[in-house]
C-alpha cells in the first residue's frame, strides 16, 4: 500500500495546490492567447496585468503589456472552476473506496481540485483585455473580434 506520513502529505498537498492553482490562474486569465505557450513571459505578464496593472506587470516580468486591471465579477463561473468542483465531488464520493488502498491519494486529488477552483476563480475574475501588446510592441487582438465574412462563408459552404 502507498502511504506517507502526515508532514510529507501536507507538504506535497500544498505544493500540488500551489502549482495547479498557478497554472489554472494563468490559463483562465489569458484564454484569448491560446496560440501563445502557456508558460511564456507574455502570458505571465498579461495574467499579472489583470491582477496588479500593466505598468507593474511589465516591471516585474520585463515584458511589455498593454493589459489593464479588469474585473469580471461573474468570471468565476468558468470551465476550470467547474472542473475543480466536479473533481472535488468525485473525490468525496470515491474516498470511501480509495482510502482502503492508498491513504494519501485522495488528499492529492483534493489538493489538485482546490488548486483548480482557486486558480479558476482568481483567473476568471481578474482577466486581461482582448488585445495585448507583444514583446515587439505591436498590439494583437486574440480573436474576440467577429469576422462576419468568415462566418457567412462557412454558412454558404455548408449550404452548397
Amino acid at each position: 500500500m502507498f502511504e506517507l506520513d502526515k508532514p510529507t502529505t501536507h507538504l506535497l498537498t500544498g505544493a500540488i495546490t500551489a502549482g495547479v492553482g498557478f497554472t489554472a490562474w494563468i490559463y483562465t486569465a489569458t484564454q484569448q492567447q491560446m496560440q501563445t505557450p502557456l508558460f511564456s513571459k507574455q502570458r505571465l505578464a498579461d495574467a499579472l496585468a489583470g491582477a496588479v496593472g500593466g505598468d507593474l506587470a511589465s516591471k516585474i516580468t520585463g515584458t511589455p503589456t498593454s493589459a489593464k486591471m479588469k474585473l469580471n465579477p461573474m468570471g468565476w463561473a468558468n470551465k476550470v472552476t467547474i472542473g475543480g468542483i466536479i473533481l472535488k465531488v468525485a473525490n468525496i464520493v470515491s474516498r470511501k473506496y480509495t482510502e482502503k488502498y492508498a491513504d494519501s491519494i485522495p488528499d492529492f486529488i483534493d489538493a489538485a481540485a482546490n488548486g483548480l477552483i482557486a486558480g479558476g476563480v482568481i483567473g476568471g475574475i481578474l482577466v486581461d483585455p482582448a488585445g495585448t501588446t507583444t514583446s515587439s510592441g505591436q498590439v494583437v487582438n486574440f480573436g474576440n473580434t467577429p469576422n462576419p465574412r468568415a462566418d457567412m462563408s462557412n454558412r454558404i459552404a455548408v449550404l452548397v
